[in-house]
């Protein structure tokens, strides 16, 4: 019996834990809770790649970048538990007549409803704008 009751306790235990974290990688493009800008100006994509991982580095702590898809994930906080920002540029074409950039961020529910505005989001879009302007 009391092996039943440690089984299940830390079935509960591990099932609370998931509440509170946030998988970088479940982080993706075209949530509704993100927001999107156009990049201004005539900017090659590795000035809004070197400009985008500034932003996101700021106050935040990269934790996966690919520049081939345009993908820089960061988390505030501390691992597990912080909060998620994701940022997706489009098109990854060297020469884009325009570049897009998304934002999402994700952050642990706990026991209350999830962040659907992050504030994070105009930061960083007002940091790849500073970063692109000192290029």
């Amino acid at each position: 019996m009391s092996k039943l009751l440690a089984a299940l306790t830390l079935l509960l235990t591990l099932g609370a834990c998931a509440v509170f974290t946030v998988d970088p990688n479940e982080i993706q493009r075209g949530s509704a809770d993100g927001v999107t800008f156009t990049v201004p100006g005539r900017p090659t994509y590795d000035q809004v790649w070197a400009a985008s991982l500034k932003a996101m580095g700021q106050g935040m702590n990269v934790v996966s970048s690919h520049k081939p898809s345009g993908t820089i994930r960061s988390r505030i906080g501390s691992a597990p538990s912080g909060k998620v920002m994701a940022l997706f540029i489009s098109p990854t074409d060297p020469r884009a007549a325009q570049y897009r950039i998304e934002l999402v961020g994700k952050s642990p529910m706990g026991m209350g409803q999830p962040e659907r505005h992050h504030p994070e989001y105009a930061v960083v879009a007002q940091n790849v704008q500073v970063a692109l302007e000192a290029k």
